[in-house]
C-alpha cells in the first residue's frame, strides 16, 4: 500500500503544460485516486471480513476500470487528432 501510496502522490505531481493533455491528466489521477480507494476499501474488508466493505471495494474497481476506459479512449482520439494535424502539415 505504502508503494501505491507513492505513485498517487507521484501523479499529483505530474505536469501537464500543454492545455490539450490537463484533461488526461485530471482522469489518470482520478483513476489512480479510485484504485487505491478500492485498495484501501479491500485491505478494511478483508481485516474486518465485511462482505460490505468487499462490495464496495469490487464497485470502486469497476470505477476504475470505467475511468480508464475513458483515458484510453481520450488518448486514442488525441492520438488520431495528431496524426490528422501531421498530415495536413499543422504539426
Amino acid at each position: 500500500m505504502p508503494t501505491y501510496e507513492k505513485a498517487v502522490n507521484e501523479v499529483k505531481e505530474l505536469e501537464a503544460n500543454i492545455y490539450i493533455l490537463k484533461p488526461l491528466k485530471s482522469l489518470l489521477e482520478k483513476a489512480i485516486a479510485t484504485y487505491y480507494e478500492g485498495l484501501v476499501l479491500q485491505k478494511e474488508a478483508l481485516e474486518q471480513k465485511d462482505e460490505n466493505l468487499i462490495e464496495h471495494s469490487n464497485a470502486k474497481g469497476e470505477e476504475y476500470m470505467g475511468i480508464l476506459d475513458e483515458y484510453r479512449k481520450e488518448m486514442k482520439l488525441l492520438a488520431e487528432t495528431k496524426n490528422t494535424f501531421k498530415r495536413e502539415g499543422v504539426f
